[in-house]
Parts: C-alpha cells; structure tokens; sequence
C-alpha cells in the first residue's frame, strides 16, 4: 500500500489553529463532537495532539462547515493545496473525496 493511502486511513496531527477554527464555529468541543459522531474527548485529543485525527473528519468538518475550513488546513501533511485551486478553477467535483462517506455519524447518547 503506497504511504499517502495508508495514512489517509489512519490520519495525522490535526493543525492546531485550523482545528480550533472548526470547535469555534460549531460552539466547542461538545457541540463539534456530536455533529461528527464522535465523543467530546476524541475531539480533545485532536486539539491537543495525543492522536492523529482520521482523515475522514477531514472531510467530514470541511462540508460540516461549507468550505469555511479546508481539509488541506486541517491535515496539510496528507491533503495538497492543488486540488481547491483547480477546483475553483474548473468548478468540477473533488477526485479525492470520492469513495469517501462524509455523512455524519448517529450518536447514541
């Protein structure tokens, strides 16, 4: 399996300023947690770096917030910059998310 694809499977370290743009934006790291289907602490751990956030919530945040956040800000050592320009450009579907569910999840709370 070729690196890029392995670790968009697992994800990496989420940028600290473009994540904490996404919490803002939904209210904190509750409110975050539980657009995405996850718990409040997996969104802390992202913030604070103690693990890498999966590519998916990539996706996920970035349509969560209609564009306001890039995933290539999000998780720049896994997204290039080159396919939002190109996209703007031709205003044609993203190559890389499909295959992708970027639906968010049910919480069973």
């Amino acid at each position: 399996m070729k690196r890029a694809s392995y670790q968009r499977m697992l994800g990496a370290a989420a940028d600290p300023v473009a994540l904490q743009k996404v919490i803002n934006h939904f209210g904190g790291d509750t409110a975050l947690g539980k657009k995405l289907g996850v718990s409040r602490f997996a969104v802390y751990t992202w913030k604070v770096g103690l693990r890498n956030m999966p590519a998916e919530m990539a996706f996920r945040m970035e349509k969560l917030t209609d564009g306001l956040v890039l995933r290539e800000e999000l998780l720049p050592e896994i997204f290039d910059r080159s396919w939002s320009k190109q996209k703007l450009q031709n205003n044609q579907p993203n190559k890389q998310t499909e295959g992708f569910d970027v639906t968010p999840r049910k919480t069973a709370c």
